[in-house]
């Protein structure tokens, strides 16, 4: 067996009990339950319930010998020291509170207090002195970073010029418009790589001229079938919140006026609900106190924009997106000439139909473009918040196109209305020459649109909030995709291929069609397609060839309801001039 480490003494208080050497460093855990002498009661430092673990006192019946312990503060055990250095630490301490052997047991007691106290204080001076070198470590790693101070303190002084225009902006009254420098310092599009782009309103480009005016669709569009023939009207989007702005409140009446149209519920109910890849506008009230869309007369509080759009196809399914954003155009709405960004997009999907014959753009002119989709939705979030006035002409296709959910809206659309007809909105190229006595060019410029736009907007306001001249549809309505030579089928049932359409044509009318536009699908999951003719005679023949009564549409427009060998309907309807619901020939 190994030789104990302790003696036990024998005591002289007479109890016939050795002393108990934890109590007279103050450590007994045993209380009066101890089996050795305390002598005359003392307070101790730390001492437990006597039902407390005691497993870590060491014990024994012997009477002639005593008792020596060496405590590990906890400050020593947590530092990984190596084990010869702490045996070597274990070996000093127990020599220091070993006292030499002597008979009083007093003396014995005083001795190992004395030499536990020098220890303790040895222990909190080494403690003390290494909490003051984390102290100094923690002070000194700033220090080390100072090399790359310089760094951050050259990328804050860039735009320190433009702060003290921004600030010089500032001091002067504001008006409702957004000077172009004063945007300018605070709101680039060098962090975009925006790609220009302008067509020539006069002459067309000559590409435009040799493009097809539609490619059919090989394949039929994914959507969900619906569950009844006559979808239910579609709950009216949210109302914005009262306005906060002085711009917002100076337009709100004209918000509620667009949203009176009976078309609005169905056409902007296609941004509500929105799937991946939709974006909002932050709300007003939650922007901070120095952001420019909060500061008043910093941005521009209303906008007019105008989108242009190709059809894209996706490869692997098929789906065909007929608003498939290309070129993105937004003007101050407030002071029409400042041009805020005007660029082409690159679609995600490959190209099916560029409609080079309405928009001028090109395959060539897509090609290197690197602004996406995602750019154009990080421009608008960092222009707009919820209180923004975005003003356009059908303004829900340009916001389908971005996928931007947003409802404080004025559209030049829904004031006007065409004479003769209660609803149908009329092209933007009759209410231009109707209202404005101005002509639009054949080829779509989205930043002329957008001013254009604006300006019946304007001029409807003007006017204290209502129309005074009539608008009369011309025959095409802006573009050959609705003359008196094509007709229009619509309610198309989900996967019905466009060569199905052309065959129930031969089959009804013995008539074959000249070409058929692209099959597009609506936001209610039918689809809509355009049939040309070689006249406008043969158009008319072939919609008098459909057996069933004739019908208007909502704009008083003539259709039929077409049936196919399958059991399925869908409504074929006349284009150019109609008759309308209060008589006379009306154009489209």
């Amino acid at each position: 067996m190994p030789p104990k480490k302790y003696v036990l003494h024998k005591t002289t208080d007479g109890t016939g009990k050795s002393p108990c050497a934890f109590f007279a460093r103050g450590e007994c855990r045993n209380g009066d339950g101890c089996k050795f002498s305390h002598g005359e009661p003392k307070p101790s430092k730390v001492c437990p319930p006597a039902d407390s673990d005691s497993s870590s006192i060491v014990s024994s019946e012997s009477e002639d010998e005593q008792i020596v312990y060496t405590p590990t503060p906890p400050a020593v055990q947590k530092k990984k020291e190596p084990k010869a250095k702490q045996n070597k630490k274990e070996a000093k301490a127990k020599k220091e509170l070993t006292p030499p052997p002597s008979s009083e047991s007093d003396d014995e007691s005083d001795t190992d207090t004395a030499q536990l106290a020098v220890l303790q204080k040895k222990i909190a001076a080494k403690k003390e002195k290494k909490e003051k070198e984390k102290a100094r470590g923690k002070e000194k790693k700033p220090a080390a970073q100072k090399p790359a101070q310089p760094v951050s303190q050259k990328r804050k002084k860039e735009p320190t010029q433009p702060a003290k225009e921004k600030k010089q902006k500032q001091k002067k009254p504001s008006d409702d418009s957004t000077p172009t420098s004063a945007l300018s310092s605070l709101f680039s599009t060098s962090m975009f790589p925006v790609s220009s782009f302008s067509t020539t309103p006069s002459t067309p480009p000559s590409s435009a001229t040799k493009q097809p005016a539609s490619k059919p669709s090989p394949t039929p569009t994914k959507s969900p079938k619906p569950s009844s023939p006559t979808p239910p009207a579609a709950p009216a989007p949210p109302l914005p919140f009262k306005p906060k702005t002085d711009v917002a409140k100076d337009w709100h009446s004209l918000v509620l006026k667009t949203r009176e149209h009976p078309r609005f519920n169905g056409c902007l109910n296609t941004l509500k609900d929105v799937g991946e890849g939709w974006f909002k506008p932050t709300p007003y009230s939650e922007l901070p106190s120095n952001d420019p869309r909060f500061n008043s007369g910093a941005m521009p509080k209303m906008i007019a924009m105008d989108c242009e759009m190709v059809e894209t196809k996706d490869p692997l399914t098929g789906e065909i997106d007929s608003k498939s954003l290309s070129r993105l155009s937004v003007i101050d709405g407030l002071n029409p000439e400042n041009v805020l960004i005007d660029t082409l997009v690159k679609p995600y999907w490959p190209v099916s139909d560029y409609r080079t014959r309405i928009n001028g753009i090109t395959k060539e002119s897509l090609e290197g473009v690197e602004f996406t989709l995602r750019h154009a939705q990080k421009f608008m979030s960092d222009l707009c918040s919820s209180e923004t006035v975005v003003a356009g002409h059908a303004i829900h296709n340009d916001l389908i196109s971005l996928k931007m959910e947003h409802f404080r809206v004025v559209d030049s659309s829904f004031l006007f209305k065409v004479e003769g007809e209660s609803s149908a909105p009329p092209s933007l190229k009759d209410s231009v020459k109707c209202i404005l006595n101005k002509e639009m060019p054949k080829t779509h410029d989205s930043v002329n649109d957008a001013r254009q736009a604006m300006a019946l907007i304007q001029d409807f306001k003007d006017e204290g909030n209502k129309q005074t001249k009539n608008i009369i549809r011309s025959a095409k309505g802006g573009n050959d995709t609705n003359g008196p030579d094509t007709l229009f089928v619509h309610h198309i049932p989900s996967g019905t291929v466009s060569e199905k359409i052309k065959k129930m044509f031969i089959n009804h009318t013995s008539v074959h069609p000249k070409k058929l536009g692209s099959l597009e699908t609506t936001p209610n999951g039918y689809g809509k397609l355009i049939v040309y003719f070689s006249t406008p005679e043969l158009a008319k023949t072939v919609f008098e060839g459909f057996k069933g009564n004739v019908k208007e549409d909502k704009g008083g427009r003539e259709q039929k309801q077409v049936f196919m060998k399958s059991g399925e309907y869908v409504f074929v309807r006349r284009n150019g001039p109609t008759k309308g619901r209060k008589g006379g020939e009306k154009g489209e």
